[in-house]
């Protein structure tokens, strides 16, 4: 990296990390249901997009950063969604292996129900549009398949709150 795109590196760092650790205190004042780790993250994507121009639901919000939810490492998590953001601007200047490689290890067990995700994914399919979809595996993509239809409302699973089994119809 040369000098002038390490201090803009170092900048965007720095400006990820205040975002980070404001909306993860701001979520442990709180004691929301998710952890705050997670606030953090879905706060520097929000910031992301707003600064883009964009505004998108939280349900798209939190399908986009699925696989950065389910990485345990707090600090690898924020520096993968850091990644992330350079893929979304700049493609070419991302490290693409490294962040597939995170992506597809976050991925393994996905196809397992976990009511701590399905909580947040008011509508499981929106994970087929974040352009991570791009760095997965075949069988990374057959297990994420697997997963959007273990957690959608055309099987209902006890543990989903009411408002997952869609409308109902009438016949």
């Amino acid at each position: 990296m040369r000098w002038p795109a390490r201090i803009v590196a170092s900048g965007r760092r720095m400006a990820t990390d205040r975002v980070y650790r404001h909306a993860r205190n701001d979520a442990a004042r709180r004691h929301t249901l998710q952890p705050a780790a997670w606030w953090g993250l879905c706060g520097i994507l929000s910031t992301y997009q707003l600064h883009h121009g964009a505004i998108r639901p939280m349900a798209d919000l939190w399908a986009e950063l699925l696989p950065f939810l389910r990485i345990a490492d707090e600090y690898l998590a924020v520096r993968a969604v850091e990644e992330y953001l350079v893929y979304l601007d700049n493609p070419g200047l991302a490290d693409k292996q490294w962040l597939g490689l995170v992506i597809h290890e976050a991925l393994a067990a996905i196809d397992t129900y976990d009511p701590s995700i399905a909580d947040l994914l008011d509508n499981p399919s929106a994970v087929f549009e974040s352009r991570w979809m791009a760095l997965l595996s075949y069988q990374t993509l057959l297990r994420l398949r697997r997963a959007v239809q273990t957690y959608d409302g055309r099987f209902p699973h006890p543990a989903r709150h009411a408002y997952w089994h869609g409308a109902l119809s009438v016949a």
